[in-house]
C-alpha cells in the first residue's frame, strides 16, 4: 500500500487523451519492472520485488493514452502506461525523481 498523503493524489487529462496521474492503483508494476530490468543499462535484472517497494514507498506519477480495447465494442478505450515518474520525498524537503518514457512513445510531443 502507497504511503501518499491523499493530497497529492491528482489525475490530468488533455483534450489529446494523455493523462498524467499519481494514483498508485494505475501504475502498472509489471510493465514498469519489464521495462527497467529489460531496457534500463542501471537496471538490467532488477527483481520486480525491488520495483513494487520502490513504488511503495515513494509518489509514483503515471503517464498513460487511451487505446482501443482489443477485441471489445467499437469506440471502447483503455489507458495504456507509456511513461512513469518515481518522486523519492518525505513531503517536507526536497524531492528526488527517476523519469521513464517507453521507447515506443520516446519522441511524441508530450
Amino acid at each position: 500500500m502507497s504511503r501518499v498523503p491523499p493530497s497529492t493524489k491528482i489525475t490530468l487529462t488533455r483534450e489529446d487523451g494523455y493523462c498524467l496521474s499519481t494514483d498508485p492503483t494505475l501504475i502498472d508494476i509489471p510493465r514498469v519492472h519489464n521495462w527497467l530490468s529489460t531496457d534500463c543499462y542501471w537496471a538490467i535484472g532488477r527483481p520486480l520485488k525491488t520495483v513494487q517497494g520502490a513504488f511503495e514507498n515513494s509518489l509514483g506519477i503515471g503517464v498513460y493514452v487511451s487505446v482501443p480495447f482489443e477485441s471489445q465494442t467499437a469506440g471502447e478505450k483503455r489507458k495504456e502506461q507509456i511513461a512513469c515518474a518515481r518522486v523519492v520525498t518525505d513531503y517536507c524537503l526536497a524531492p528526488r525523481l527517476s523519469l521513464l518514457i517507453s521507447s515506443r512513445y520516446f519522441r511524441l510531443d508530450m
